[in-house]
């Protein structure tokens, strides 16, 4: 399934990879205030309430290298990192509380650990940010299913605002221990941290120099 009748010309190998900011500044937050960059061709509004894990990555959309130009197509396999935005939705709409809701007919997203700060660059002005959530089946069984949500705050506040989040979708299934220390997404790491290998690191600076899209 097609998602544009036009195509893009990109360098091969070069890799989707921004950084917390700017998935923040420069996507999450122009979402909300739906001034959509480009790049909303292929990062579509998903409710994640309404779909399991794998259902997800077979409705985003990527880009694929296809008889000599990169062409937006669906993601046919779940072994990348996968974006979408998801409206927030709470558990009690008739309130005040502001509890979302992250329960599917086939189980339930839990957060691990606590969230995380997301700054400007070279700043610490807060403008959002990150938790970590792991899918679990309806018998309490830990899936491999991680997504890194995205979402934006009050200025300097840790005050959840706005009506959508940014989805980073992944399945670690059959990684090794090396594999999982390479992965942006292995549980509480950063792409720029220590936690994750140098390998994210180049590849995070590369995308800046010479841009964010990719495969």
């Amino acid at each position: 399934m097609m998602m544009s009748s036009g195509c893009i010309t990109l360098p091969k190998g070069l890799r989707f990879l921004p950084s917390d900011e700017e998935l923040v500044s420069d996507y999450l937050e122009k979402k909300n205030q739906q001034k959509d960059p480009e790049i909303k061709a292929i990062i579509s509004v998903i409710n994640v309430c309404e779909h399991g894990p794998s259902d997800l990555a077979a409705l985003v959309p990527r880009v694929k290298f296809l008889d000599g130009e990169w062409e937006f197509t669906m993601a046919d396999s779940p072994d990348m990192e996968l974006y979408f935005y998801s409206p927030r939705v709470f558990k009690h709409s008739t309130s005040k509380s502001t509890r979302s809701n992250r329960k599917t007919e086939e189980g339930y997203w839990k957060k691990q650990g606590k969230d995380r700060r997301i700054t400007r660059a070279r700043s610490d002005e807060q403008i959002g940010g990150k938790r970590i959530l792991t899918f679990y089946l309806r018998d309490k069984q830990k899936t491999d299913w991680v997504i890194h949500e995205y979402y934006l705050t009050k200025a300097n506040s840790d005050e959840q605002i706005g009506d959508f989040v940014l989805c980073r979708l992944k399945n670690k299934s059959g990684k090794s221990d090396h594999d999982q220390q390479d992965d942006p997404l292995c549980d509480g790491g950063e792409p720029n941290s220590g936690s994750c290998s140098m390998v994210s690191n180049v590849e995070d600076q590369g995308s800046k120099e010479l841009g964010t899209y990719g495969l």
